[in-house]
C-alpha cells in the first residue's frame, strides 16, 4: 500500500466517531489485506536438505577471537554485584576500541592471544545504574591511565565508544516500545559492532523469575543484534550460590532461565584466593572451544585489571612443598594455597610433566607430591 493510500485511510478513520464501527473498518481492512496476498506466501518454509546446502547461508562474523563476541548473538556476563564485572567489560570493550586485546600475554599452546579483536571495534554503552558523575569520571581515569596511559590509541578510543545518555540511571527500559525505538534508532544512526548494556535486569519492567516477561526482552535484544549485526554484550547478577538449580554455572544468572537459552556465550566473573584475585571463565560457547580461565588483579589507581600468569600457583605450590619435609596431598595444597581443586590438579599435572615434582601413590590410592631429590635430578626425574 501507498503512503498515499494509507494517508487516506487514516483520513477515513479519524472521521469515524463510534469507536466500534472504526474498529470495524480496521477488521475489514485486515480481511481484505489477507484475500490479496498471494498462496504461496502462506505456504510453510520447508526445503529438502539437498535445496538447504545448496543455498548459501553466511557464517556470523566473529568480532572477538574465539566467538567470544559474535554479529547476531548475545554474550552474557554472570557475577555478584560488586565484584567488578562492569569494570571488566569496560576494561575490554575500551582494548577492543583501539583494536588490541585485554591481555596480550593470554593466548593458548599455539601462540593464539584469546580475546582478541578483529580490529578496532565500535561499542554503544548503555549504562543504566548509578550516578552519571561517577561513571562520566571513571571513564575518564580509565583513559587517563593504565594500559590507555601515553596510548596512541587513545584518539581511537574516543571515537570508537559511545554513550546512551548521560551514563546514568535514565529510567530506559527495553521491553517498552519508546525505550527500544529509542536504542534501535541509536544503532541506525551509529552502527555499533558491539552493544554492552548494563545491568540487564534494570532494563525490563518484568517480573525476573517470569520466562514470559523476560522473554520479551531477551527476544528484543536477539532482534537488535540480527536486525544491526552487532554483538550484544549484558552485564548480569548471579544468584549467592554461583550456580543454577541443576549445579551448571551457565545457570547462575538470576531469574528464568530463558536468557541462557538464548545466549551463545556465557561468562562468569568471580573472587579468587579470598578475594585476591579475579577470574573469568566460560561456561558455554555456542561455537568455538573458549578460553581456558583466565586470572587478573585489580589496579585501584589506574583502575584496570592486569593478568596474572598460570605460572603463579606453580611457583606457589613449590614454595609449600620446599618448605615442609614431607610429601602433600592435593587437598592440603589446596588449603595452603586456597585454590580450587580444577586450578591444582592442573598446575600439579603441569609440573609433573615438566619434571618440576614427583608424584607417587599413597595410602588409599592417594597421590602425594614432593620435591625431586639430587639424585632424581640426575637422573631425568624418576623415582629410584
Amino acid at each position: 500500500m501507498t503512503d498515499s493510500a494509507l494517508q487516506q485511510f487514516a483520513t477515513a478513520l479519524a472521521a469515524v466517531d463510534d469507536p466500534a464501527q472504526r474498529e470495524r473498518m480496521i477488521a475489514r481492512a485486515k480481511m481484505l489485506a489477507m484475500n490479496a496476498v498471494p498462496e504461496e506466501k502462506f505456504e510453510a518454509p520447508v526445503r529438502t536438505l539437498g535445496e538447504y546446502l545448496d543455498t548459501p547461508i553466511p557464517v556470523p562474523p566473529s568480532l572477538v577471537w574465539p566467538t567470544i563476541c559474535v554479529r547476531g548473538e548475545i554474550t552474557v556476563t554472570l557475577g555478584r554485584a560488586g565484584k567488578g564485572k562492569t569494570t571488566l567489560n569496560l576494561n575490554r570493550i575500551m582494548a577492543w576500541a583501539a583494536g588490541k586485546p585485554l591481555f596480550p600475554a593470554f593466548m593458548n599452546k599455539d601462540n593464539q592471544v584469546y580475546l582478541n579483536p578483529s580490529g578496532p571495534l565500535k561499542t554503544l554503552i548503555v549504562e543504566n545504574e548509578g550516578n552519571a558523575g561517577m561513571f562520566h569520571q571513571k571513564m575518564g581515569v580509565l583513559l587517563a591511565k593504565g594500559k590507555m596511559k601515553d596510548s596512541p590509541d587513545r584518539d581511537a578510543v574516543r571515537e570508537n565508544l559511545l554513550v546512551y545518555g548521560d551514563g546514568g540511571y535514565s529510567g530506559l527500559k527495553l521491553d517498552d516500545e519508546i525505550g527500544l525505538n529509542s536504542v534501535r534508532s541509536a544503532c541506525e544512526r551509529w552502527e555499533p559492532d558491539i552493544v554492552f548494556i548494563e545491568p540487564f535486569r534494570g532494563l525490563w519492567k518484568g517480573e525476573e523469575n517470569s520466562s514470559t516477561d523476560m522473554a520479551i526482552v531477551v527476544d528484543n535484544l536477539q532482534a537488535l543484534a540480527t536486525d544491526y549485526q552487532c554483538a550484544v554484550i549484558l552485564s548480569h547478577h548471579e544468584r549467592k550460590s554461583g550456580v543454577g538449580d541443576d549445579g551448571e554455572k551457565m545457570s547462575a544468572g538470576r531469574g528464568s532461565t530463558v536468557l541462557e537459552g538464548a545466549a551463545a556465550v556465557m561468562e562468569n566473573f568471580e573472587s579468587a584466593v579470598a578475594g585476591e584475585f579475579r577470574e573469568l571463565s566460560w561456561s558455554k560457547a555456542r561455537y568455538l572451544q573458549p578460553p581456558t580461565t583466565v586470572r587478573m588483579k585489580y589496579g585501584e589507581e589506574s583502575g584496570w585489571y592486569e593478568h596474572i600468569a598460570d605460572d603463579r600457583l606453580e611457583q606457589l605450590i613449590m614454595e609449600h612443598l620446599q618448605k615442609f619435609d614431607e610429601s602433600l596431598t592435593k587437598k592440603e595444597l589446596m588449603e595452603v594455597s586456597d585454590e580450587k581443586e580444577a586450578r591444582v590438579r592442573e598446575a600439579l599435572n603441569q609440573l609433573v610433566d615438566n619434571n618440576r615434582i614427583v608424584r607417587m601413590k599413597g595410602e588409599r590410592n592417594e597421590y602425594h607430591y614432593r620435591m625431586r631429590t639430587t639424585d632424581e635430578e640426575s637422573n631425568g626425574g624418576l623415582s629410584l
